[in-house]
């Protein structure tokens, strides 16, 4: 789920095949394997256990994601509830100092503020994974790549050493075309010289 939404997952590499994730790809790609050997209970226990492993407290951060997510829409529609019972009483009771259009205007912009307070306290309860994502990002940015497009350093392209016979050379210079021993080589060498 977390692919999904696009969080960054980050752990180690070494971890790969001892993740949940790692687990399942390593089963389905060698399925007959795993069915000729009878092992699919055993790769089920061994995916459960990695899954347990990696968030062994998955039901508590679940209850806590959701209860800051419920507690931002809450406190969003009583906002707006409150909102329009306040501005119909002001419409109502001072029709010559608020117009319609005031209250659109306040209505819509305390709405719009209340949605991204809402998107920002959603991520609230993941603060040390976005510090652990955000070293990671530091991180590569920071490191000194191992290919360096800059570097004057190392083979060039287009120059390759000098490996032609000198008669090679002079027929390349001569512009001519080279003798083919085959019939319709030569009828094609004639042509050849004869474009030339």
């Amino acid at each position: 789920m977390k692919t999904m939404l696009g969080e960054d997952e980050g752990g180690d590499v070494k971890e790969g095949l001892s993740s949940p994730g790692g687990i399942i790809v390593e089963t389905l790609l060698n399925i007959r394997t795993v069915a000729a050997l009878n092992m699919e209970r055993q790769r089920y226990n061994d995916y459960v256990q990695a899954l347990h492993k990696s968030d062994p407290h998955a039901i508590l951060n679940s209850i806590k994601s959701g209860a800051t997510s419920g507690l931002s829409m809450i406190i969003q529609q009583w906002s707006n509830a409150l909102q329009f019972f306040f501005g119909g009483w002001l419409l109502f009771n001072y029709p010559d100092v608020y117009t319609f259009e005031d209250f659109l205007v306040s209505m819509f912009a305390l709405l719009f503020s209340l949605f991204a307070l809402g998107a920002a306290t959603m991520g609230a309860s993941d603060k040390d994974e976005a510090k652990k994502a955000a070293g990671r990002i530091f991180y590569l940015l920071g490191r000194k790549s191992a290919i360096d497009p800059l570097s004057t350093d190392g083979a060039k392209l287009g120059r390759r050493p000098s490996s032609r016979s000198s008669s090679s050379r002079r027929l390349m210079n001569s512009g001519r075309a080279p003798s083919v021993t085959s019939s319709s080589g030569r009828q094609m060498q004639h042509e050849a010289n004869g474009r030339i």
